[in-house]
Parts: structure tokens; sequence; C-alpha cells
């Protein structure tokens, strides 16, 4: 009976530790052109670029991911969401994978944000739920300023509970007296440490500049990152795949040999 060699390749999957171990790290930059969003197998993003208001739900998100971004406001003033009204300046995204529209090669997005201008949106803002990830992941945050100074807190919490969650990340940004509304771009690389580990974004206005100052998100995007130490190991047992077939190969090619001279020299 003849024995089939199997080989099996079984991707480090990492044990849950201590809640709110999560590590969040990476930069912010004033954004300006175009960005484009991913299309890999288990990437997701949003964006929005709704006017009059809105329930908090993105104008559009991939068409292959599972859209789990919930948007709602932040501070004892702030009572609804709005869909800004005017575009970022010189600020676009791309994509391919949309649900409605499939594709662009350049949407202008004006974001959205709380009901509150100036003064009086001062210490209020906007949150952005994202559920929680399987694994490493790359997240890219687009936000807004218009005449305000504000401060981006992360957070990572246990959404099954009553968890207020633990600041992982701050970042204060601020926009000056200008006339058009700038984009900013957050680049996160984010490591959960369990399966509850989910993130809140957190967008606070400081500081109005003038009395029509305001702050908001323009989307985000998820694209999955592979372990450390997958992709290593994956190649080790690609590998050692390959020389026991190859030892297989050699050892059946002895045996053929063995039994082809024994057979010539049969009397």
């Amino acid at each position: 009976m003849k024995t089939s060699l199997l080989c099996f390749i079984i991707p480090w999957a990492g044990l849950p530790m201590s809640l709110h171990a999560a590590t969040l790290t990476g930069s912010h930059a004033l954004f300006t052109g175009t960005a484009a969003l991913p299309s890999a197998t288990g990437s997701d993003w949003a964006y929005f670029t709704t006017n009059p208001p809105v329930a908090g739900a993105p104008t559009n998100t991939s068409s292959s991911g599972s859209g789990l971004f919930t948007v709602s406001t932040l501070g004892p003033g702030a009572t609804s969401l709005l869909g800004s009204g005017t575009n970022i300046d010189t600020f676009a995204l791309a994509f391919t994978n949309g649900t409605s529209p499939l594709s662009s090669s350049g949407v202008n997005v004006s974001g959205i944000r709380n009901n509150l201008t100036g003064a009086a949106a001062e210490g209020n803002g906007i949150r952005m739920s994202l559920a929680a990830q399987p694994g490493p992941s790359q997240i890219r945050l687009w936000t807004y300023l218009f005449t305000a100074d504000a401060t981006l807190n992360v957070y990572a919490y246990d959404p099954s509970g009553e968890d207020p969650g633990t600041v992982i990340h701050t970042q204060s940004i601020s926009a000056g007296i200008t006339t058009t509304k700038s984009a900013h771009q957050f680049v996160f690389d984010y490591v959960p440490t369990g399966t509850n580990d989910a993130l809140r974004f957190e967008y606070v206005m400081d500081t109005n500049r003038r009395t029509t100052a305001n702050i908001g998100f323009a989307g985000i995007s998820v694209t999955p990152v592979p372990e450390p130490g997958v992709l290593p190991v994956a190649a080790v047992a690609v590998l050692g795949c390959g020389l026991l077939r190859r030892r297989r190969l050699e050892k059946h090619a002895r045996t053929s040999e063995k039994h082809h001279t024994e057979v010539s020299a049969a009397p």
C-alpha cells in the first residue's frame, strides 16, 4: 500500500494576552492628494461625504469588508451628526471595490462632523468605533480641521462590557486661521492582544479660531498585516516540504535503479 506524503503549513496565530496591552504606533501628517483605498482580501474601508444631516452611516464602504465602523457625537453639547457641506481642500479617495459607487479614480470628500461650530464646539467632537480586529493591521484615518485645533485620542476597549477603555495614542493637531478645510492622515500599525480588543477614535476640538470652526472624520481604511513570524515560518515549512519531497524522490530513484540492476544481472 502506498503512503502519501502530506505537508501542512500552519500559520502561528498567537495567544490572547492581557486586555489593553494592545500596541498602536504610527505617524501623522497634513495630507494633500489622492489616497488609494485597499482592495486586498480582508481589508475594509469607509468614507463620509454626506449633506444634509445623517445618522452616522458611511457614504460608501468596501464591498468585501464588514463595514463595522460606528460614528457618534462626543461631548456635552453635541446632539447630532452633520455631513459637512464643503469638500476638504485638495483631498480625494480612489478605490476599485466600493459598494456604491463601485469605483472612482478620485472622489472628493467633505467629511462628517457634529452640529456645533465655533466656541460652542470646544470640548465637543466626534467618535468612531472600530470592531475588534482578528490580528495585526494597518489603519489609516483621515480627519479634517477648519480653523481649529483638535486632539485625537485612540482607546483600546472591550465592547462586550462596560469597559471605558485605555488610551493607547494621543495626537494634537492645528489648522491655524485659514479659509480651507485641511485633511490630516494618521497611519497606525495596530497589534491587538485579544479577540475583544476593539478601537475607539475620539476627535475633540480644543480651540476655535472663528465662528464657523469645525472638525470631523473623512474616512478610514483597515488592511490586515501578517503576524510577526508567520512569513518566515511559512517559508521554512515550504522549504521543509520541498526537501521531504526531494528525499522521497531520490529514495524512489535509488530503489528503481537497484531493481533495474538486479534484473539486468539475472541469468
